[in-house]
């Protein structure tokens, strides 16, 4: 069994690892995609019933002022309706403007990581022309080599929308650390000319972590 092309074994272990009928997964708000694959011919598959969970799969949260910040970036106030009113700006821009939290696994193994984030960004252009510009942050996990997230544009720097993002976790403290740098162009060497490609991280509200199944 797959889910958004995670592999999470067998179905059989995942039903006899609950507590209660069904299984325990983590879907991301909107189209998700599961997939079942048969290790025999005897798989009848009739349907799926999706519901609300029921707790056996516990996240934690974590504001994004709890953690550290170097160089530029900074927790402001000036996004209201993030979370406690504060927030992490100023991500990006180089790699020594970092954001790093300290987040713990009750186990080793996959985990969803939900980002509540704004990015109001736009490339300059006239008012008939809005563009608006798909910010990233490099994602390294307990220091190992990064991995670019992109994150959409929400309009406006007021607006927070959530962005999951799969990660492998360490059973104990883990850190996550997200910084950002502006992409080449094309050449590989030189930034965009015209600035379409943002160097900076969005504004990050809160982390989530939760087990994927």
């Amino acid at each position: 069994m797959t889910v958004n092309g995670e592999n999470l074994g067998s179905l059989g272990d995942l039903r006899r690892s609950g507590r209660r009928p069904g299984v325990p997964l983590f879907l991301a708000g909107g189209v998700n995609k599961l997939t079942f694959t048969a290790t025999s011919d005897r798989l009848v598959l009739d349907r799926l019933l999706v519901g609300p969970g029921t707790g056996a799969l516990r996240s934690t949260v974590h504001p994004a002022e709890e953690g550290v910040v170097t160089g530029t970036a900074h927790v402001t106030g000036a996004q209201r309706l993030a979370t406690g009113g504060k927030a992490v700006d100023g991500i990006g821009g180089g790699a020594a403007n970092a954001l790093t939290l300290t987040v713990t696994a009750a186990r080793t193994g996959r985990h969803a990581l939900t980002v509540r984030y704004s990015n109001g960004e736009q490339a300059p252009a006239t008012h008939y022309n809005p563009d608006p510009v798909c910010r990233h942050a490099d994602l390294s996990v307990n220091g190992q080599p990064a991995r670019r997230v992109l994150f959409p544009t929400t309009f406006h720097f007021n607006a927070f929308c959530d962005l999951t993002v799969p990660v492998t976790l360490d059973e104990g403290p883990n850190t996550l650390t997200f910084t950002a740098d502006a992409p080449p162009n094309r050449d590989g060497t030189r930034p965009h000319p015209d600035q379409h490609r943002s160097a900076h991280a969005p504004v990050i509200d809160r982390v989530t972590v939760t087990p994927v199944a």
